[in-house]
């Protein structure tokens, strides 16, 4: 099994749940620890407002606005075209399988450039 963590550093009492989740290119298993991770972080004192929209990404109280890349807009094309793909195959078909296989890694590919986004966003590590 592959994983970021070396599983034998953890002891057996310290995982408390296991959880097999499927997504469109294969399986993943988690491990949820009961381990402590205490991080300092010192305080700015600086406080900001953020406003969340459509047409914008966010506003914050400053008035730095981060566009929205809308990342489903830029797809639609292709996930159209697949699912249109779709539709004309036959129930039970093996190229409906396959094809419902490319229309759920697409959706896949969406979720994870939002989230990718989003994190290196919230990070510092995305150019404003």
């Amino acid at each position: 099994m592959w994983g970021t963590r070396d599983l034998h550093f953890y002891q057996l009492k310290q995982i408390k749940r296991v959880r097999v989740v499927r997504l469109a290119h294969g399986y993943y298993v988690q491990f949820c620890l009961d381990r402590e991770r205490i991080k300092q972080k010192e305080q700015t004192g600086k406080t900001i407002g953020l406003d969340v929209g459509l047409t914008h990404f966010y506003t914050d109280s400053d008035g730095q606005t981060v566009e929205n890349p809308r990342h489903l807009r830029k797809s639609e094309k292709a996930l159209k075209r697949i699912n249109r793909k779709l539709s004309r195959t036959q129930k039970g078909s093996k190229n409906r399988a396959s094809l419902r296989n490319r229309l759920s890694r697409k959706h896949l590919k969406v979720s994870r450039q939002r989230k990718d986004f989003a994190m290196k966003l919230a990070l510092g590590r995305h150019p404003v």
